[in-house]
């Protein structure tokens, strides 16, 4: 289902949707906490923040 500027919803639908938006933030899901993770670490080891020798960023890849 596409939205544009000019789609107009009902009330059940915009009910429904917002429902399943609620419902879903509270799903675990594994992968991607890894991702986050994974992400959080590439930040600060571009940072600097986090020392492994003489590695560069392309090698950690």
């Amino acid at each position: 289902m596409t939205f544009n500027s000019d789609t107009r919803l009902t009330d059940t639908l915009e009910r429904e949707i917002l429902a399943q938006a609620l419902d879903n933030q509270y799903n675990y899901s594994p992968m991607r906490s890894i991702q986050k993770l994974v992400s959080k670490m590439i930040k600060l080891r571009e940072k600097g923040l986090i020392a492994r020798g003489n590695a560069s960023i392309s090698q950690m890849l």
